[in-house]
Order: C-alpha cells, then sequence, then structure tokens
C-alpha cells in the first residue's frame, strides 16, 4: 500500500516495512494478554488485573516503538506519484510476481527493467514547471538581497545596501544565470537606496507598498514582508526575521525566504510549527552573517529534518 500512501498523502516511508516486525508483534502480544483479562473479569477481578496491567505496559512499549521510529531524520520522505506512477507499479509487480511463480526469471527481470526504463525516460517528455523560477539568496558587502527570476523572463532584486562593491556581486550573480537586466528592484531588509546602483526599469521604493509590472504584482505588507504574485500563478514570499514568518499563513505551496539574524530553540519549535500548519512548497532560510555559530548548526538540523526547507549562509 506504500504507493497509495505516498499519492495520497505525499510521503512515502522505507523505514515502515522496518518497525512493522516490532510493532505488530508488540500488538499481537497485547491482544493475547487482554483476551484471560476479559474471561478472569467475569469471576477473579484480580487476577484480571494483572493481566491488564500486562497489556497496558505492552501497549506502551509499543507507542514508544512507533514513535522512535518516526523519530529518525530519514523515517519519511516526500513523495508525490502520479496516478499512472501507482497502476505501472501494481502492473508490474503482478507480472513479475506471475513470472517468479512460473519460473520465468528472465522475464521478471526485462519486466522490471522496462518499467525503470518508462520511469527514466518520463521526464523527459514532461513539460517543465514554471513554479515561479528560482530564488537565489545574495550576500552582499553590507547586507544581503534576493534574486528572484521568473521563467517568462521577469528578474526581481529585493533588497541591497549602499556598498559600491554590492554592484559587482550582482552584476556577477546575473552573469551566472544569464540575466541581462533587473526588471525590478525592491528596497527591502535595509534603509539604502540604490535606485542609481544599476539600471532597473522600475524601483519600488520602502514607501511605496504595490507595483504591477509584466504581469506580476510586487506587494509590500507591513515593513517586514514582500509577497510576489507571478504571472503564472504561484507566490512568492520574501520576509525579515523569525516573528514576520511566524505570522505569515498562505495557502499550501508558497515559496518562502526567510532572513533570520538568531535561531534559537525557540525559533525552531516556533518555525517548525509554522512550517506543519503553513506548508510551504519550499522554505529558505537566509542566515545572515552575525548569527551564532550555535543558531547556523540548528538551522542545518531543521533543514535535514524537512526536505522543503534548505538553509544559507552568508559568510
Amino acid at each position: 500500500v506504500a504507493p497509495l500512501i505516498a499519492l495520497y498523502f505525499g510521503t512515502c516511508s522505507i523505514i515502515g516495512l522496518l518497525a512493522n516486525l516490532p510493532v505488530v508483534f508488540l500488538v499481537t502480544v497485547m491482544l493475547y494478554t487482554m483476551l484471560p483479562a476479559l474471561v478472569f473479569n467475569m469471576f477473579a477481578p484480580p487476577v484480571a488485573g494483572l493481566y491488564g496491567l500486562s497489556a497496558e505496559f505492552v501497549s506502551s512499549l509499543t507507542l514508544k516503538t512507533a514513535e522512535l521510529f518516526s523519530s529518525l531524520p530519514w523515517a519519511s520522505f516526500d513523495c508525490s506519484p502520479g496516478a499512472g506512477f501507482v497502476f505501472l507499479y501494481y502492473v508490474t509487480m503482478g507480472i513479475v510476481l506471475f513470472c517468479i511463480h512460473e519460473k520465468r526469471y528472465a522475464a521478471a527481470v526485462i519486466v522490471m527493467l522496462l518499467a525503470w526504463n518508462l520511469v527514466a525516460w518520463e521526464t523527459f517528455f514532461r513539460e517543465p514547471d514554471g513554479g515561479g523560477g528560482f530564488l537565489q539568496p545574495l550576500g552582499l558587502r553590507q547586507g544581503q538581497a534576493v534574486l528572484l527570476h521568473d521563467q517568462g523572463g521577469l528578474t526581481l532584486l529585493v533588497g541591497t545596501d549602499a556598498h559600491p562593491a554590492s554592484e559587482d556581486i550582482i552584476a556577477d550573480q546575473m552573469r551566472y544565470f544569464g540575466i541581462d537586466s533587473i526588471d525590478v528592484a525592491v528596497e527591502f531588509f535595509s534603509s539604502a537606496t540604490f535606485s542609481d546602483q544599476f539600471p532597473s526599469r522600475h524601483l519600488l521604493p520602502a514607501a511605496e507598498m504595490a507595483l504591477s509590472r509584466q504581469g506580476a504584482v510586487i506587494a509590500r505588507s507591513g515593513k517586514n514582508r514582500v509577497n510576489i504574485l507571478w504571472p503564472d500563478g504561484s507566490v512568492a514570499v520574501v520576509v525579515d526575521g523569525i516573528d514576520a514568518l511566524t505570522a505569515f499563513y498562505g495557502n499550501p505551496g508558497y515559496r518562502v525566504i526567510c532572513k533570520t539574524g538568531r535561531f534559537s530553540i525557540s525559533d525552531y519549535k516556533r518555525v517548525e510549527n509554522w512550517f506543519r500548519t503553513a506548508e510551504p512548497g519550499e522554505l529558505i532560510l537566509m542566515c545572515e552573517r552575525r548569527i551564532s555559530d550555535e543558531d547556523r548548526r540548528l538551522v542545518d538540523y531543521f533543514s535535514s529534518r524537512n526536505p522543503s526547507a534548505r538553509a544559507w549562509h552568508d559568510g
């Protein structure tokens, strides 16, 4: 049933195959200890209590065993196969089992190789998904910025600083990604103005709240958040600080980048609760230079436990 679970819930657990052995065994033991408890309860309740305590102990041991397996960082991973993949899986398994039963082992191997080839070549014929392009954090001389590019050709720069050398850093990243010019520059992360730093068609200064260009809408939500609605309907959100991140709840699938100068244990718990509730399509935790080494390690640990999250360190 693993493919069906992946189809409907978007997760797959290889460790679940191993976890079933002790969990099912302990559940069976619990049932066999409950049966005499029910029988003795009719005429000898004290004796039934002993079996009841045994059943309670085994049930608690079962829950702790399941919790142990589920706490492993690689216990489950994101997997969202389509209905076609699930159909291919069950058809392939049925044919392979039939071939093994008929002792046609060569045919079973050929069927598995054919199925694997279909899966491998499927990505070459799939239409590419725009998905709002990419989000690339940039470490500048006196601050940070985010370079956003839509596959439709629209390029945004959110945040910069007043240091002249930052222009070269931005220009190098533009050349690396094959970007000719910045279409929209958004002042964020600092009060520095960059209207004359580099050529851009449009500027969204700190005093303005919204701007619409080439089918995209760039809007501020207070001083700590910038929302970008791309022409294809996808959404990217740039926030400054953990407080601004945990105060934001959008639709599942949003791409979020958060700049932070701290990441304590309490911040970890807040972001983890937000992550489970908001269900972002991607979360980038953008660490400033001033963040402590302990907090950096905690950010890396969070990203290792959540496949949709990644850490970026400035310096």
